[in-house]
């Protein structure tokens, strides 16, 4: 950690401010970097085992957020806590919503528990029936059919298919 804060302590003198960040994934997508697609199979064929495995790697996402970027930032964690924080969780795909809904999303929402402030959840692409059972991580004011809503109005769907290439 004294080494961690050296050189944190010359990219400030350097540039005048250095933020500690962690591209957190959430439960799910820490499980699949450990474990593989074994995870995945666990959730289905041992979902208590999987909750446990998934509570674990939310324990660990706030040990380290708590234990090593607060005090790299120095801020201390229960005032950063009432701030922004966000998780990945792009192998939901994988996984049927009733499997999420069992398995995953207690682990999800005691990581938001953790914070007082907004919370980010990240997918993968779009994904039908996930909004309803995520709806608990988002925050209020930034709800699915709203994100929804300007990513259509942003990008919309073409109407018909392209013509196929013809070689």
């Amino acid at each position: 950690m004294a080494h961690l804060k050296d050189e944190v302590r010359l990219l400030q003198a350097h540039y005048g401010r250095c933020e500690v960040a962690i591209n957190y994934g959430g439960a799910l997508n820490n499980a699949v970097s450990v474990l593989g697609e074994e995870i995945l199979a666990t959730c289905k064929a041992e979902p208590g085992l999987a909750r446990q495995v998934l509570q674990k790697m939310s324990e660990a996402v706030m040990a380290v957020y708590d234990r090593l970027v607060c005090p790299l930032n120095g801020v201390p964690a229960s005032a950063s806590r009432e701030l922004a924080f966000g998780i990945g969780n792009c192998p939901v795909g994988m996984i049927a919503p009733a499997t999420y809904q069992s398995v995953v999303l207690p682990a999800d929402l005691w990581l938001r528990s953790q914070f007082h402030g907004s919370f980010n959840l990240h997918h993968c692409g779009i994904l039908t029936p996930m909004p309803k059972l995520t709806r608990a991580c988002i925050p209020p004011r930034w709800t699915w059919g709203r994100a929804l809503t300007c990513a259509w109005r942003a990008r919309p769907m073409p109407r018909q298919a392209s013509p196929p290439i013809s070689m």
